[in-house]
């Protein structure tokens, strides 16, 4: 499992709800899904977990959003209510779990880059002016995100293993 923890073949990010005032705010949560044991889970977190494992075999890539997943399901005329997954309460089960995570600060932008879902790509409003976020724009956002990733979730994670805040399976 350490292996899998320290390098895992891709990672789940999603969106928490936007604290305001303050910029950036710790408002993401990321997993490494290939370390999460699915029997336990309940219908609609295992769901999410099936879906990422099958966006990952189909779009290369080590960082998914959970709106991906979304966006996803609708080019394949489905989604969660469809397949009768509440993802808001599968969500909710995965940040409940006592597993690996890591919660990330964005800034609004990155924040609404995060959470779209939508077919065209959001619109960002401003006082003076609009900015339509462009599938480049969403790509160079991921990069970011993988690349500290990358950088950072091994040496944290080796810390907590070695510091025994993580107990791998078969010792302690």
């Amino acid at each position: 499992m350490t292996d899998q923890l320290l390098h895992p073949t891709y990672w789940l990010l999603f969106g928490l709800p936007w604290p305001g005032g303050v910029d950036p705010a710790e408002a993401a949560v990321v997993f490494a899904p290939p370390i999460i044991p699915r029997g336990q889970l309940g219908r609609d977190a295992h769901d999410i977990l099936a879906v990422a494992d099958a966006y990952v075999t189909a779009v290369p890539g080590r960082v998914v959003f959970l709106s991906d997943l979304t966006l996803w399901l609708d080019r394949h005329g489905d989604t969660w209510p469809d397949r009768g997954t509440d993802w808001e309460a599968g969500k909710d089960e995965l940040l409940d779990l006592h597993i690996p995570a890591v919660w990330i600060a964005l800034t609004p932008v990155g924040h609404t880059i995060l959470c779209d879902a939508s077919r065209e790509g959001v619109t960002l409003h401003y006082p003076d002016h609009t900015e339509q976020i462009t599938p480049t724009q969403r790509q160079a956002f991921r990069a970011s995100i993988e690349n500290g990733l990358a950088a950072d979730w091994p040496a944290y994670f080796h810390g907590l293993i070695t510091n025994g805040q993580i107990q791998q399976a078969g010792h302690g």
